[in-house]
């Protein structure tokens, strides 16, 4: 179903009241919007600040929470009604079984450990959540301000009573409703509709869901319709027809909880608002491919004053990886989509001569970064080094990372210039194009060789696609010119390439079978950037579409593209 034709029928319908402009469906993209089940709860701990975090890095355009009310009124976030599952308060209190959590006081549960025992029985072994406390509603909203909307789920309300009129006040004060008005995307939802109805008086402004199956006679449809705006059922109930019926009489429909890519294509095509789902990442892609923004913006980080590499995350939608260029120590910084600080992270023992850019990749269902140490202006270094790393867990991002093997390289043809470098995983190859060359040279090293001794990179052949210099001529090896290469990577699909120079970019396609140097020595498209200095990095922001450069310089000034 069409966004015009859902918007026409909320207009139309005696139903739902959906008409504040808040709906759930995104209307500029006609796609259903992304919502994180307890936060990206798939590889964090449900319900807690570092999987909110990481839902709103994946892309997610609304973060669901559980809320409940501790002994003294306090709300807190938490699904289950006991703290045993998700919280070492068994262990703390062993005499307080079943550990109710309307029985514990809020400065008690915020000493509770909520992040172990992910490590333990959800991802077992992985314990860098350890020590994570069970957040209370304000930190959330505090947290998701101007970033991402919520869905809030009142948990278990006739355990709670004034939980409605108490999260009406947190919002309020929290500037999410000001003046009776949702002030971002907000949704309220509960399987107890009876307490729909009560916090639904205190806000009517506010969209309220319905969780569970829709109303079976038209009596109850008449009745909710003076409340709510969706009816949010399991999506194992949903099909065509139960959407159109619930669009039909003025609701929107989110479903729970979604995790299988088919299950998620097919809820898409029948027109739902909303997939909740543990693997918001996964749903992006198949929603948004991954696009970042369009337009520019500049990095935060006063650390990065010479970008001179870039490389979009294999973990995280909307996160990148970046680095400075000769002069800085051994180190990478990652940064979100409208250049947002997510920290750095040190290579000890590696050393940073000439870093010119880097690469991302998948290998053994593992995410990896390559960076290339394979700057030389003067032609003089014997060998050039490339370092593959991990890629770190999670953001914010602190400290060192020791797992990175090194690779030395040299050239069959002596030393060259090279600021270009792309990895094709499904190759198994490393890519280098060289920079101070009439046409820029192309090379290939196995992604997996080994560390022992230098590796000769073998000589693929030439580029000639780029254009010609202002000057008419091309130029002499040692020169640069305004179409010099200073960055070079490839699509996660294997199916184009981008060549990043001072003056503009140029994207590759590749047709199935074809080599690199066939579809290198084609037209490109040409990409008109901002005249910015010193263009020295770029990647691709999704499967082949968006791209992303950068230029040097503090702050450094950054755009990004769609077309």
């Amino acid at each position: 179903m069409s966004t015009a034709l859902v918007c026409a029928l909320l207009a139309a319908c005696s139903g739902g009241r959906l008409d504040n402009g808040l709906d759930l469906r995104d209307s500029a993209r006609q796609v259903p919007m992304v919502i994180a089940h307890r936060g990206y709860s798939a590889i964090a701990p449900e319900n807690t600040a570092s999987a909110v975090e990481l839902a709103v890095l994946a892309g997610a355009d609304l973060i669901e929470i559980d809320v409940q009310m501790s002994a003294d009124g306090q709300l807190v976030v938490m699904h289950d009604t006991t703290l045993s599952r998700t919280t070492d308060a068994p262990r703390r209190y062993p005499l307080r079984a079943p550990w109710e959590l309307a029985r514990f006081s809020s400065a008690e549960i915020a000493t509770l450990d909520a992040g172990s025992w992910f490590g333990l029985r959800k991802d077992p072994g992985n314990f860098a959540y350890a020590g994570e406390p069970v957040p209370n509603l304000a930190t959330i909203l505090e947290l998701l301000h101007g970033r991402a909307g919520l869905l809030l789920e009142v948990k278990s309300p006739a355990l709670y009573p004034g939980i409605e009129l108490a999260i009406a006040e947190a919002l309020e004060q929290a500037g999410w409703v000001v003046d009776g008005q949702p002030m971002q995307r907000l949704m309220v939802q509960s399987f107890d509709w009876d307490a729909m109805a009560t916090y639904a008086a205190l806000h009517p402004q506010v969209p309220v869901g319905l969780l569970g199956n829709p109303p079976q006679d038209e009596a109850r449809w008449a009745e909710v319709a003076r409340y709510a705006d969706a009816i949010n059922p399991s999506h194992s109930q949903v099909d065509q027809a139960l959407v159109d019926e619930i669009h039909r009489r003025g609701f929107a429909i989110s479903v729970y909880t979604v995790n299988e890519a088919a299950r998620m294509q097919a809820l898409i095509e029948m027109g739902v608002d909303g997939i909740i789902t543990d693997q918001p990442e996964r749903l992006h892609a198949l929603v948004h491919g991954g696009a970042v923004a369009r337009g520019e913006f500049s990095l935060a980080s006063a650390d990065i004053s010479e970008l001179s590499g870039m490389a979009r995350s294999q973990r995280f939608a909307g996160v990148y990886w970046g680095h400075n260029d000769s002069g800085d120590r051994a180190r990478v910084f990652a940064f979100d989509g409208t250049g947002r600080d997510l920290g750095a992270v040190n290579l000890p023992g590696a050393f940073a001569v000439d870093w010119e850019d880097m690469s991302s990749f998948t290998s053994d269902g593992e995410a990896w970064l390559l960076l290339a140490d394979v700057g030389d202006n003067s032609a003089l270094r014997r060998q050039v080094r490339l370092h593959i790393m991990r890629e770190p867990a999670a953001p914010p991002y602190s400290g060192s990372q020791r797992d990175y093997r090194s690779l030395s390289v040299t050239y069959p043809d002596g030393p060259r210039d090279c600021e270009g470098v792309a990895v094709d995983a499904q190759e198994s190859a490393i890519y280098l194009l060289s920079k101070r060359d009439p046409y820029p040279r192309l090379y290939r090293v196995p992604l997996h060789a080994g560390s022992v001794v230098p590796i000769e990179a073998e000589f693929v052949g030439e580029v000639t696609s780029l254009p010609l210099p202002a000057s008419g001529q091309r130029a002499e090896v040692g020169e640069i010119t305004e179409v010099s290469p200073t960055a070079f990577e490839f699509s996660a699909d294997g199916r184009s390439a981008l060549i990043v120079t001072l003056d503009k970019s140029y994207r590759y396609r590749r047709a199935p079978g074809q080599s690199w140097l066939d579809a290198l020595n084609q037209p490109p498209q040409v990409i008109d950037v901002p005249d910015y200095p010193q263009i020295e990095a770029g990647t691709f922001a999704d499967r082949g579409n968006a791209i992303v450069i950068g230029s040097e310089g503090h702050p450094a000034a950054l755009y990004a593209t769609t077309n």
